[in-house]
């Protein structure tokens, strides 16, 4: 029997035109986690003795579930029809090239080309070409569509033949930094033998994990502490180093805007939320005890910027009835701390944009009874 799995999109559908029915406008993930998600499925496909044959952005799947915490997204391999078999040293017979003519290794491009027949060498396709060939899939979303060795057919198999990568230097100088020398030249490495393998793809994609995890936790202490003018330079900074806006602590779950509505002292407040959110933050986002961003902001209102970040956070998609798990809506918690001058304000705009001023938390209690209790 068939097990079938409905899958959203294709990687190729990412970078069509925005009036483009096809286009896929839903939710994605960073590229370090993509990368790896792919590395590791090439992996088990050799280790399974086999080689894909043809690895293209067409092949490559985005599967999308709902949980409770948000969406997960999974990426998958598909296409398996010109999937072959290997030897124990990794090798393969070929009756004539297969696969996508842009997306060749050249050990199999330079055969193509020259239109030498596979029974004049026995064994020349090796698990090494689906490795050059996920190398051009990541330089595929690095350049968001463009090909790492050029735009035409022929440009690109010269280019691939002659080793040249002519469009990797517009690959951002930060993301070079991390993934250029380490990671994409051994994966396009021209010898084969010398090209790095897909278990060892895995295990750089791992190092590189950690140093942008590293990066991460420093724009959530960023926004933690950051009073400066040079707050909204320093985020850009951060993120084009590629690190995933929306990564959590481990602690309580917060990302960076959570904490940008705790530590609301900033005068750059309404700016630093709209371009973490432009940026890609989940604005509904919640931490391990269920608090979203408008709690945290409405928890900790000193910023006499409250009544505007409350607006933005609404005009932008949250959630303004969201509770924590223990029941509590934003007019609880900002009821709960209740030394702002623009209180009644606050309560006032909460109200009007819809919040239930009636809502009761587990405990029985609705945002009087908290404003009577802390007053």
């Amino acid at each position: 029997y068939y097990a079938l799995e409905l899958c959203v999109a294709s990687l190729d559908q990412l970078f069509l035109e925005s009036d483009n029915r096809k286009k896929y406008k839903g939710p994605m993930l960073q590229n370090i986690k993509i990368f790896r998600q792919l590395a590791v499925g090439l992996e088990y496909i050799h280790s399974k003795k086999l080689i894909h044959r043809d690895i293209k952005p067409e092949n490559v799947l985005i599967c999308v579930s709902s949980t409770g915490q948000g969406d997960n997204i999974t990426i998958k391999w598909s296409d398996f029809g010109l999937a072959k078999s290997v030897n124990e040293k990794g090798l393969h017979s070929w009756t004539g090239a297969r696969g996508t003519r842009t997306w060749y290794a050249p050990e199999v491009l330079e055969k193509l080309i020259k239109e030498e027949k596979a029974k004049e060498e026995e064994f020349w396709g090796t698990v090494q070409s689906d490795v050059f060939v996920l190398g051009l899939v990541f330089g595929y979303l690095f350049l968001k569509g463009e090909h790492l060795y050029g735009s035409s057919e022929k440009e690109i198999h010269d280019n691939i033949i002659k080793n040249n990568a002519v469009n990797i230097q517009k690959i951002s100088g930060e993301l070079r930094k991390y993934y250029e020398d380490d990671l994409l030249r051994k994966m396009l490495e021209h010898d084969p033998k010398k090209r790095i393998t897909s278990k060892g793809v895995v295990e750089q994609l791992e190092s590189i994990k950690n140093k942008l995890t590293e990066k991460e936790e420093e724009l959530r202490q960023l926004c933690k502490r950051d009073s400066s003018s040079g707050l909204i330079e320093k985020i850009k900074d951060l993120i084009r180093e590629g690190i995933d806006v929306n990564a959590k602590d481990d602690l309580f779950g917060w990302n960076a805007l959570h904490f940008m509505c705790k530590n609301n002292s900033n005068s750059n407040l309404i700016d630093a939320i709209r371009l973490l959110i432009q940026l890609g933050i989940d604005v509904n986002a919640k931490d391990k005890n269920g608090r979203n961003a408008l709690h945290h902001l409405c928890w900790f209102n000193s910023n006499s910027n409250l009544i505007d970040a409350i607006r933005l956070l609404i005009q932008l998609g949250i959630d303004v009835n969201e509770k924590s798990i223990t029941g509590r809506n934003a007019l609880h918690y900002l009821c709960w701390e209740n030394s702002n001058s623009n209180l009644l304000d606050a309560i006032r705009l909460l109200i009007q944009l819809g919040i239930d001023v009636n809502a009761k938390g587990n405990d029985g209690q609705n945002a009087l009874h908290w404003l009577c209790k802390n007053n």
